[in-house]
């Protein structure tokens, strides 16, 4: 197997891999937040704040407690949905008109999943420019080497 064979083989099984864990990402989850709040959304979405403590709730690191069904999270559901509605809208939709006390509670709501809108808002700029990269064919010049991107 020549050396570009080789490179085009490994190619390959990083894009089968992204691909795996972009379906795996995908998947529906069904949660009770609070006892009051029923929500459907994808593990992608759970996942999106990388190093927060949602990210690793669901992606295996903890236990998770399941009632009916659904995944139950003892949070308060009126704060956990406009937590879910800043990570849908990049980390960019931040309410300005929440009164004191919910923004208090929304703060705390971030601090406690360790999520950061300004960081989202980083990595959403920087992920489709990545995935983009994932996805195209290796680039040859004339003497059919790789060229750098």
């Amino acid at each position: 197997m020549n050396r570009l064979e080789g490179i085009s083989k490994k190619w390959m099984k990083a894009n089968t891999a992204v691909a795996q864990v972009s379906s795996e990402q995908d998947e529906l989850v069904e949660l009770n937040v609070g006892g009051t709040y029923k929500f459907t959304t994808t593990k992608k979405l759970l996942t999106l704040a990388k190093g927060s403590l949602l990210e690793q709730t669901f992606s295996g690191v903890h236990k998770l407690k399941v009632k009916d069904g659904s995944i139950f999270l003892d949070r308060d559901g009126d704060i956990f949905k406009i937590m879910m509605n800043m990570l849908r809208s990049e980390g960019s939709l931040i309410p300005k008109n929440l009164d004191p006390y919910t923004k208090e509670l929304l703060d705390a709501e971030l601090k406690y999943w360790k999520v950061e809108p300004q960081k989202l808002q980083l990595e959403y700029k920087l992920n489709p420019k990545l995935l983009e990269l994932l996805n195209s064919e290796p680039k040859m010049d004339s003497n059919k080497s790789l060229k750098p991107l």
